[in-house]
C-alpha cells in the first residue's frame, strides 16, 4: 500500500475559489495517486457533472475553503484589533483584506509566516483524519 504524502497534498486541500462545491482532487484507488477531477474526466471521456468517484474506485480529497481557515486563524489571535479589523469583511474578500492589513500593518507583518503554519497545520490535520476514515496510510515528507 502507498502513503498519502502530506507535504505534496496539502496544497490540494485549501481551496481558495468561493463557489467551488465539488473536490477538486480525487485518491485513485488503484495507482495510489491523487489526481485533478477534470483530467479523470478527460481520460474517462466524460462530463465532470456525470462523474460518479466510487464506480471508478476513486476516494474525494478532502478540501476546505480557505476562507474558513483565514477566520479560525483570525479567531486564534485573540486579538481584539486584528479580530475587529475583519469581522465585516465578506468571504470572497477575506484572501485580499488579509494579506493587505498584514503587510500595511507592520507591527502585525510577522503574523504572516505564523498563518503559513497555522494553515499548514490545519490541512495536514484535515487530511490525517481524511486518511484514517479512508484507511489510508500516510507520512510527513
Amino acid at each position: 500500500m502507498a502513503f498519502i504524502n502530506m507535504n505534496q497534498a496539502y496544497y490540494m486541500v485549501a481551496v481558495r475559489i468561493e463557489d467551488q462545491e465539488e473536490p477538486l482532487f480525487f485518491y485513485n484507488k488503484h495507482s495510489e495517486e491523487i489526481e485533478r477531477a477534470d483530467e479523470i474526466c478527460d481520460k474517462l471521456h466524460m462530463d465532470i457533472k456525470d462523474f460518479i468517484p466510487s464506480d471508478y474506485d476513486y476516494i474525494p480529497l478532502c478540501f476546505i475553503k480557505e476562507h474558513i481557515i483565514l477566520r479560525k486563524y483570525i479567531e486564534s489571535t485573540n486579538d481584539k484589533k486584528i479580530q475587529s479589523a475583519f469581522n465585516n469583511v465578506e468571504d470572497k474578500q477575506l484572501f485580499a483584506e488579509f494579506h493587505r492589513f498584514f503587510h500595511s500593518s507592520p507591527q502585525y507583518s510577522f503574523l504572516l509566516n505564523d498563518y503559513s503554519k497555522f494553515c499548514y497545520n490545519f490541512c495536514k490535520n484535515l487530511l490525517i483524519n481524511w486518511c484514517q476514515e479512508n484507511g489510508l496510510q500516510y507520512k510527513n515528507g
